[in-house]
């Protein structure tokens, strides 16, 4: 309802998982539809460098548990470098590519924010 006024639409599946086609009278809109686990699944993927981003980040807050790299060192795409508690459960950050570790910016112990870059990357 808009307006005091309610308005027909049409929402049809695309066949990709959570996108869809809206139709209103002479209009569409394709949406994406992103629910908790596609913005956590977005965010790792952020996080690990395997976006193309040179920084590796968590996508939520926590604390830093290990850093396996220092500034200088050359890590492989796939290389863990860094390990996280959040919510109780450790996770592993890997590099995304291959590349020289530009700076590390917590230590262990350091308490971080969501999104917070952790390592760059060169």
């Amino acid at each position: 309802m808009l307006g005091n006024k309610s308005y027909n639409i049409e929402v049809v599946s695309s066949g990709k998982k959570n996108t869809f086609s809206v139709k209103y009278i002479c209009h569409s809109f394709n949406v994406q539809i992103i629910d908790a686990e596609t913005r956590y699944m977005q965010n790792r993927l952020k996080a690990s460098g395997e976006d193309g981003v040179n920084i590796i980040s968590s996508p939520m807050p926590g604390k830093i548990v290990k850093v396996m790299v220092k500034p200088g060192d050359k890590v492989i795409a796939g290389q863990i470098v860094i390990t996280v508690s959040a919510m109780k459960m450790e996770s592993e950050y890997k590099s995304g590519k291959s590349g020289i570790v530009k700076e590390v910016m917590v230590s262990e112990g350091d308490i971080v924010d969501a999104n917070a870059p952790l390592i760059v990357l060169e």
